[in-house]
């Protein structure tokens, strides 16, 4: 038996050579479905978000912790964790926010469950059919903050995802894990991607 706890790898911290380069979104794969329009002194909308993974090993089953809380509440602009979209005011549009788990193929499957504390806007994980991918979507409130000193402009989620999940296996070993975010900014999708090992 056994606890392994991992953060999101990298720093996603918001530092002003960054902003001045315009490489904010260095850190993970970035996708842009289409153009955005500039938004606030002509930067685009950028996706970063960070969660904090768990993984507990027991004779028979093994329990998944996803916090986006992350360790003691650090949430940005504290530090990195949540789900949040720079350049973003309170006149941006913000829907369809998702995030997404893989596995390897063939994992054993997941039951998961909110844990206090999780917004009841994050959709418990569900299965995507023929893969072994599950999927959270985000449809409450946002919160708008405007831009100070060197921090730009930003929305984040008003609520926070922190889910369990228990597998039924034996075996404590390793596994990697795709975490993708997704949403929709006026119209055209950002989403970027990152894989951890647990």
């Amino acid at each position: 038996m056994g606890t392994t706890a991992s953060p999101e790898p990298g720093d996603g911290r918001v530092r002003r050579r960054a902003l001045t380069r315009a490489a904010v979104w260095a850190t993970p794969v970035i996708s842009v479905a289409a153009a955005a329009p500039a938004i606030a002194a002509s930067f685009p909308p950028g996706l970063q978000g960070w969660t904090q993974w768990q993984r507990r090993c027991g004779f028979s089953t093994t329990t998944l912790t996803v916090d986006g809380n992350g360790p003691n509440n650090l949430v940005y602009p504290n530090d990195i964790y949540g789900f949040y979209v720079y350049y973003a005011t309170s006149t941006t549009s913000l829907t369809n926010a998702c995030m997404s788990f893989s596995y390897s193929p063939g994992y054993p499957a997941i039951t998961w469950t909110a844990l206090t504390g999780s917004g009841a806007g994050w959709s418990l994980p569900t299965l995507v059919p023929g893969t072994s991918t599950y999927r959270t979507c985000y449809s409450g409130p946002w919160t708008y903050v405007a831009a100070s000193g060197s921090n730009p402009a930003y929305a984040i989620t008003s609520q926070i995802p922190i889910f369990r999940g228990t597998t039924t296996i034996s075996t404590c070993y390793s596994q990697a894990i795709t975490i993708v975010r997704s949403v929709t900014v006026n119209g055209n999708v950002l989403s970027f991607t990152r894989t951890i090992t647990i």
